[in-house]
């Protein structure tokens, strides 16, 4: 890291105050902690920001900071400022040589026609094409050069805060070391690595958390790189009181119960009657079906009475939909392939995913005040997304669709809210659970099926998976005691006798 000059000192405070001032107030806070190291990561290294025909290449700033769906109209106005000053100040601070490597080019000299015939002729023909060769390779390419990895960087303030989980803690260690995960993933990930710099995205965004083996060797990279202690939190920490019981899935539908036991006055509180029956919705559904958050997020809704979408349509969007089934007589879920992550595994076979869901427990009910009457007061007259999950239209946003974080935290307020027990209010369904996203549902169902069954197989029909998938990640939740499981499963036909 080059050394800060007193004028780059105070400038890197005056950019940290502008984004107090003119950034936090139209940008979440996981937006803030990301685009505020890299304002000071440009002044650190004095390096433009990304232009593309002569403007600010707001895509790259997007992916450098890892906003990319929350780059808005407004933000941009206003971070625009901050990187116009930083452009300014680069002007005056930056000398010539920091921009790119120096490339001697040749003196010219005046040479009468002769002489260049004899020095032509002299010059043998190899030499003429290693010439060409060296100049091709020493020419610099334009634009501003990629910041150069360091295997330790030094951290820009001291530790002093104690992070409560995996995302924070990566969030404020990449802030400390002023790193974006664009860099980060730069410096960590080796050539023959599939790591994809997306997955390191979606930690930074907590949509995510490492599990796999290379997840977590290069979890341990980072580590190394930041020179801490363990980062890393078991990412079944938030549901462990709920997987470690007889019953998973049993006690994940207490949740539920407090939603529709706290439900309000729907002909009093309209709007927050409809989104009580969103949560009770996103975690019913979510329960029974398995899903991953981007394809329940995306599953559209054609309300009863009218035409579902065609399968190949759903193809082309890779989204699947919620329609009624009038030969079954029941609302119908139908996800073509391609819509999952894992669309070419042989739990598909290029066939879609098509489930009834059961009318039990009031869900019916819920879901068709839902799709006839709360969803539409969420919406308030905004345009339609089409979606069966919308968000609450306000005043300052009319955006209805849901997208990877506003999804996350509509789950994550909803636990803090329903789910996680209060001592003094008495308020919540489970004690020890902690705040998470709707991808901890398929740990639930999984464990769940695995603690009755013993089966992997079985366990991976619940979320669209792979048996060695299932054994990989959940296998420590196998009952320990088969003969016994063995034993209940036959004893049940002795009890019904």
């Amino acid at each position: 890291m080059r050394n800060q000059s007193t004028s780059s000192l105070h400038f890197q405070r005056k950019i940290s105050e502008f984004c107090n001032v003119r950034i936090a107030p139209v940008a979440s806070k996981r937006a803030l902690e990301n685009i505020r190291p890299y304002l000071i990561s440009l002044i650190i290294h004095r390096k433009m920001p990304p232009m593309r025909n002569g403007r600010i290449d707001w895509q790259a700033v997007a992916d450098a900071c890892g906003i990319e769906d929350e780059m808005t109209a407004e933000l941009k106005k206003n971070l625009r400022s901050g990187l116009e000053a930083i452009v300014r100040w680069l002007g005056k601070e930056r000398p010539a040589e920091d921009d790119r490597p120096a490339v001697e080019r040749p003196t010219t000299k005046t040479k009468t026609a002769a002489g260049s015939a004899k020095t032509m002729a002299a010059r043998p023909t190899s030499s003429a094409a290693t010439a060409a060769i060296e100049r091709e390779q020493t020419r610099a390419k334009p634009g501003a050069q990629p910041r150069p990895i360091e295997e330790f960087p030094k951290p820009l303030f001291d530790w002093t805060e104690e992070p409560e989980g995996f995302q924070q803690a990566l969030i404020y260690h990449m802030r400390r070391h002023g790193d974006t995960y664009w860099h980060l993933h730069r410096a960590i990930v080796r050539e023959e690595d599939a790591f994809d710099h997306k997955t390191l995205l979606s930690w930074t965004k907590g949509t995510k958390v490492p599990r796999s083996i290379e997840s977590l060797d290069v979890l341990s990279r980072i580590e190394r790189r930041y020179r801490l202690m363990r980062v890393h939190r078991d990412p079944f920490e938030p549901i462990m009181c709920v997987l470690e019981a007889d019953s998973p899935l049993a006690e994940y539908r207490k949740i539920t119960d407090e939603i529709l036991k706290r439900m309000p006055d729907e002909d009093r509180y309209p709007r927050a009657a409809a989104e009580s029956v969103r949560s009770f919705l996103m975690l019913r559904l979510g329960l029974h079906l398995g899903l991953r958050q981007k394809n329940l997020r995306q599953m559209l809704v054609c309300p009863r009475g009218h035409f579902p979408t065609s399968e190949r349509r759903l193809e082309d969007m890779k989204r699947g939909e919620i329609r009624w089934s009038d030969r079954d007589r029941g609302w119908e879920v139908l996800v073509p392939a391609n819509a999952f992550k894992n669309a070419n595994s042989s739990f598909f076979g290029s066939k879609p995913f098509r489930l009834v869901l059961p009318d039990l427990l009031d869900l019916y009910k819920y879901l068709n005040a839902y799709i006839e009457r709360h969803r539409g007061v969420l919406l308030a007259g905004a345009d339609d997304p089409g979606t069966l999950f919308v968000k609450t239209v306000k005043a300052n946003s009319r955006d209805a669709a849901y997208n990877q974080t506003t999804f996350y935290e509509a789950w994550r307020l909803t636990i803090q809210r329903y789910g996680i027990y209060n001592p003094y209010t008495g308020r919540g369904a489970i004690k020890g659970l902690l705040p998470h996203g709707p991808h901890n549902v398929r740990d639930v169902l999984a464990t769940h099926i695995l603690k009755q069954t013993g089966s992997y197989e079985q366990a991976s029909y619940a979320i669209q998976d792979t048996a060695e998938m299932v054994a990989s990640h959940y296998g420590r939740f196998l009952p320990q005691d088969k003969a016994a499981l063995a034993a209940k499963i036959l004893n049940q036909v002795w009890e019904a006798a």
